[in-house]
């Protein structure tokens, strides 16, 4: 970032770490960053969670515009859950559809998205069973594993939440 002070997947990397954290103010201050300077979709995916998690406006993540310019596909697919269009029985439908390896990185993907809506909905024990089954792919590599173990350590830690 003091490199490169327009360069987006920094200031979404910088919020992936933030938002691991707990520290999701400024996580939401880096993902806004991110989509300012160009960033991919998953930016407007997270700031969207995080605002709704903050109990503000989700507007700002520009994800329901942001839809009509995204290509049918997975990504697709995401958004159009967190947006409410489509529900979750049909969103997990969606993630297992696939080879072996991509279908378990949709699942991965799948499993935290939607134990995020339950935790937003203050739904904890489905939020709990969501997470674990999203870290139970040990798609490890995958930010939203990263984010559904911290949510497990939250849930398990009240005071955290």
């Amino acid at each position: 970032i003091v490199l490169n002070p327009n360069y987006a997947a920094a200031y979404y990397d910088r919020g992936v770490l933030k938002n691991y954290l707990g520290e999701f103010e400024g996580a939401a201050e880096d993902y806004s960053k991110s989509i300012k300077f160009g960033a991919g979709i998953y930016s407007r995916f997270a700031l969207a969670l995080i605002l709704r998690r903050c109990h503000l406006d989700p507007t700002p993540a520009g994800l329901d515009s942001a839809m009509d310019g995204i290509n049918d596909g997975w990504k697709k697919s995401v958004g159009l859950f967190l947006i409410g269009v489509t529900g979750e029985k049909d969103f997990l439908n969606q993630a297992a559809i696939g080879d072996a390896k991509t279908s378990l990185k949709h699942q991965c993907e799948a499993f935290y998205y939607a134990g995020m809506v339950h935790l937003l909905k203050n739904e904890s024990e489905q939020a709990s069973e969501l997470f674990r089954k999203c870290v139970e792919t040990n798609v490890s590599s995958f930010s939203e594993f990263t984010f559904a173990r911290a949510e497990l350590a939250r849930l398990s830690s009240p005071s955290k939440n």
